[in-house]
């Protein structure tokens, strides 16, 4: 609800249509927005309600990406992005963990690089796998989707009808594109191991 609020939130700043691509997504938008009825805030403010919720946990510790972190919100951003089965929590805990400063880097990845290269490209490759894993949990991101819409408006695409996985391998490289499905899988396969024990 609060993703989809605050797409909508954005129709409410008249802004004038450019390209194609800005038309397709104003009008998606339209068919479900009802923007006379927004409020962002009362969303987030039921949401900070469950104090002791992933997506609560997760959002804090998002608010303190760039900040070294102590052992015990290491372990506790690591077990959210390993363990939440809620999208929103787990790309939370994700940005906590991948803007951390270098002498505390999160490793997750690197044993799947096998070149200098990709050892630099990780953190990029990481957070892009990291949105393939949060579209399967949340669902929305085959062409039209609401998370599809999310990414589209970014890179310009709105009027091609991609998926986020397109959309993500038509802006990268191929053999960027091959890493980061290396490291989609490696996500998946670690937080299937978590969840075993």
């Amino acid at each position: 609800m609060y993703t989809a609020a605050y797409l909508c939130s954005d129709l409410e700043v008249p802004r004038p249509i450019r390209s194609e691509s800005q038309k397709k997504s104003r009008d998606f938008l339209l068919t479900f927005c009802d923007t006379k009825s927004v409020d962002l805030n009362e969303i987030e403010l039921s949401i900070l309600e469950e104090g002791d919720s992933d997506v609560v946990l997760a959002k804090t510790l998002a608010g303190l990406a760039g900040e070294p972190m102590s052992s015990e919100a290491r372990e506790m951003a690591e077990g959210i992005a390993l363990g939440s089965e809620n999208p929103s929590a787990f790309m939370d805990a994700v940005t906590a963990l991948s803007e951390q400063p270098e002498s505390n880097e999160w490793q997750l990845g690197m044993e799947v690089a096998q070149n200098q290269d990709e050892r630099r490209k990780l953190p990029a490759a990481r957070y892009l796998a990291s949105q393939l894993v949060a579209c399967d949990l949340s669902g929305g991101c085959e062409s039209n989707g609401l998370y599809a819409q999310i990414m589209c408006r970014s890179t310009n695409m709105c009027d091609q009808g991609l998926s986020v996985s397109k959309m993500i391998q038509k802006t990268s490289p191929p053999s960027d594109w091959e890493f980061i499905q290396k490291i989609y899988n490696h996500i998946k396969d670690a937080r299937s191991t978590q969840s075993a024990m």
